[in-house]
């Protein structure tokens, strides 16, 4: 999806839900966005599947509870990535437990050649496989979205959601 394409459907999607987009890399929130969290209906994280990448998601939960976003932590999707075709995720299994245990939904994307590397992506390239996680992870995204966010009682719905 391209810069454009992206934005519109971002502006869409903010009709219907709170949203902080942040890509984290390496480092956590800023302040900033730390903040829009306190207002986000929901919290959707994607991760590597690598030590450092579920260390890095694990921290952040963590800081986002310690911030008193437990509801946030405990309703997230996490979309888990495998970069890596010879990646063993039994390896990973307690960290990837431990994030279905403290997330609404953890979905693994399988290793795809068509995603190496980054950058934009040709959807039409994806495996059947790739195009079922992702598709999965936004049903159920969807779904939280559709559901009366944790925040909101006695607040006045915005325009085009539901109360």
């Amino acid at each position: 999806m391209r810069r454009p394409e992206l934005d519109v459907s971002l502006a869409r999607l903010s009709q219907l839900a709170q949203l902080v987009v942040t890509d984290l890399g390496k480092q956590l929130l800023d302040d900033c966005a730390q903040a829009g969290l306190h207002a986000a209906d929901h919290l959707a994280i994607g991760a590597l599947s690598t030590v450092d990448s579920l260390e890095s998601t694990h921290q952040l939960l963590e800081e986002l509870r310690e911030d008193d976003l437990d509801d946030l932590v405990a309703g997230a999707t996490v979309v888990l990535g495998v970069e890596n075709p010879g990646v063993d995720l039994e390896e990973l299994r307690p960290a990837i437990d431990w994030l279905a245990e403290s997330c609404g939904g953890v979905f693994v994307v399988p290793y795809d050649p068509a995603l190496h590397g980054g950058g934009l992506i040709n959807w039409n390239e994806l495996t059947r496989e790739s195009n079922l996680g992702f598709l999965r992870a936004c049903n159920h995204v969807a779904g939280c979205l559709a559901r009366p966010a944790r925040h909101t009682a006695g607040v006045p719905a915005r325009p085009g959601r539901a109360a």
